[in-house]
Formats: C-alpha cells, structure tokens, sequence
C-alpha cells in the first residue's frame, strides 16, 4: 500500500509541474508532500497522522476544482 502511495505523490506532483501554472504546481507539490509525510508516519501510526493524509486529500481536491474552474 505504501508504494501506491508514494507512486501516487509522484503523480501528483509530475501533473503539477506540468501544468505551467506556478500556484497549481505549488499546491500540487505541498499535496505530495503531505501524502509522503502520512507514508513515512505508517510504521508507527497513531490516529493523529490521518491528518497529513486528510491535508493530502482536501489539497487534491482545490487542485481538481481549479482545473475544473479552468474549464467553465
């Protein structure tokens, strides 16, 4: 599971520093960055570490909106 998510950071961050956008690429970086944190706390998790997970998602998720946005 901790290789999906660390591939999945990847990706994040590959589709931000393609975007050309600056900011997009920021937020998209910031996301990975916290879904890697929430990988290396899984050893020893403890219930407080879902939040670098939930940090992870909601910073994908206003990704996704401004490329939606983008669209209308």
């Amino acid at each position: 599971m901790t290789s999906i998510l660390q591939e999945n950071a990847g990706q994040i961050q590959n589709l931000g520093s393609v975007s050309q956008n600056p900011i997009l690429s920021d937020f998209a970086s910031l996301a990975a960055q916290y879904q890697r944190a929430y990988v290396q706390s899984i050893p020893s998790y403890t219930p407080a570490d879902n939040y670098l997970n939930s940090t992870a998602a909601e910073l994908v998720v206003a990704v996704s909106q401004a490329c939606l946005a983008t669209e209308a």
